[in-house]
C-alpha cells in the first residue's frame, strides 16, 4: 500500500466487520470501531493517525505532516497498515491461520499482534509449499515482539524452550546481540537425542544475521564440539568463514559472499556444504561421524559442556533440520518474512 503525502491528506476506507459481543448477538459494520493507520519501518512502527467507523463501517483518517519525517520518502509512505480496536481490544482480520501457526501462537506470552501472526502464518505456508516445513526440527524466530517469544520454536513449539545465558541483549524485531565474552543462548537442541529430520548424513544448521558480523580476529563459534565431532558455524574469523557439521572436518571457506543474511551449513553422505542467502558458497568432501551428544549454543559453542568461542554477533533466526531442504526456497521464505517484519539484511 502506498500513499502520496502532502502536508495535509485524508485516508478514507470501509471496515467490513462482524463482531460478536458477550450477548452473543452478531453485529455487522459496527460503528465506533477505532481504525489506526501505521507505517512499518525496518527498526520501528510509526503511528500516523486514527479515525472511527460510522454505522456503515466507513472511516476517515486525517493526517498532518508538520516537518520532514523518516517514513516519508519522495513524498510517499510505503508499508502502510491498519489496526482496528473495539472497546480497547484489537480486532483480528477474517484470516484463517494454519494449525501449526496456531500451535505456535498458543505458546507465546503475551499474545502477539495481528501483524506478527499474519507474517508468521505466511512464513509457515511458504515453508510448507516448498516442502521444507516437514524437514525442520527447530526454528527459532528471535526477532519477535516480546522476549519470551524469542525462546519458542515455531516448529514443535512445545519442545523445550531456548535458555538465555548471562542476559544476552535482546532487541524487539531484531533478535539477540551477543557481547563477545560471556552471553549466549542454549537452544536446547541436541542432535543426538532431539533430532527428527536431522540425520547423520542429512543435517542442517542455519542462522539469519541482520547486520554484518563484527570481527576482532577471534573465532565466533555457534554450535557444539565434543573434542572430535562438531557442529560449528563460524561467520567471521579474520575475514574467513569456518564450518563443520556431523564430522571432524573443520573447513575454512575463505571470505563468504557476505557477512550478513542467511547462512546454512549442511551435509549429505559425502560432502559438507555452505550456502549463503540461498546460493552455494562452498563445499568439501568429508566422512560422516556419529551425531554430537551436546546441546547447541548460539553466541558461542558448547565445548564438551563448557561455553567457549564467544562472538559479537546479532542473530535473528536459528534453525536445525534436514540438509536436503530446498535451500533457495528456504531463503526466499525467510527473506520475505524478514522483509515484512523489517529486519532483513
Amino acid at each position: 500500500m502506498s500513499t502520496f503525502v502532502e502536508r495535509n491528506f485524508r485516508v478514507k476506507g470501509v471496515l467490513d466487520c462482524m463482531y460478536t459481543p458477550p450477548s452473543g448477538e452478531v453485529v455487522l459494520n459496527r460503528s465506533g470501531i477505532e481504525v489506526q493507520l501505521w507505517h512499518q519501518s525496518p527498526m520501528k512502527s510509526y503511528f500516523l493517525g486514527k479515525g472511527f467507523t460510522n454505522e456503515s463501517g466507513e472511516y476517515i483518517i486525517d493526517i498532518i505532516i508538520d516537518s520532514p519525517a523518516p517514513y516519508v520518502i519522495d513524498g510517499r509512505i510505503k508499508n502502510v497498515f491498519v489496526k482496528a480496536f473495539y472497546n480497547g481490544e484489537e480486532l483480528e482480520p477474517n484470516y484463517e491461520y494454519d494449525d501449526d501457526a496456531i500451535a505456535y501462537f498458543e505458546q507465546l506470552t503475551p499474545s502477539p499482534s495481528v501483524q506478527f501472526k499474519v507474517a508468521v502464518n505466511d512464513l509457515v505456508l511458504s515453508l510448507k509449499s516448498a516442502g521444507n516445513w516437514a524437514k525442520l526440527d527447530r526454528f527459532f524466530i528471535h526477532a519477535t515482539e516480546h522476549q519470551q517469544h524469542a525462546t519458542v520454536s515455531l516448529v514443535h513449539p512445545t519442545s523445550t524452550k531456548a535458555v538465555e545465558m548471562n542476559a544476552p541483549l535482546w532487541k524487539e524485531n531484531i533478535g539477540y546481540s551477543f557481547n563477545g565474552y560471556n552471553t549466549y543462548v542454549n537452544t536446547k537442541f541436541n542432535a543426538a537425542t532431539n533430532a527428527i529430520s536431522y540425520r547423520q548424513t542429512d543435517g542442517a544448521f542455519g542462522l539469519y544475521m541482520p547486520t554484518t558480523t563484527i570481527n576482532n580476529g577471534a573465532f565466533y563459534y555457534n554450535g557444539c564440539n565434543d573434542g572430535f565431532y562438531r557442529i560449528q558455524l563460524i561467520p567471521n574469523s579474520s575475514g574467513n568463514f569456518w564450518y563443520s557439521i556431523n564430522t571432524n572436518t573443520f573447513r575454512n571457506a575463505g571470505a563468504p559472499a557476505a557477512y550478513k543474511g542467511l547462512y546454512v551449513i549442511w551435509n549429505d553422505a559425502s560432502y559438507l556444504y555452505l550456502y549463503t542467502n540461498g546460493s552455494a558458497d562452498d563445499s568439501v568432501g568429508s566422512a560422516n561421524y556419529p551425531l554430537v551428544n551436546l546441546e547447541n549454543y548460539i553466541g558461542c559453542e558448547n565445548s564438551s559442556g563448557t561455553p567457549s568461542g564467544f562472538g559479537a554477533q546479532t542473530i535473528s533466526i536459528t534453525f536445525f533440520g534436514a540438509g536436503s531442504m530446498d535451500q533457495s526456497a528456504l531463503y526466499t521464505s525467510i527473506q520475505n518474512f524478514a522483509t515484512t517484519r523489517g529486519f532483513n539484511a
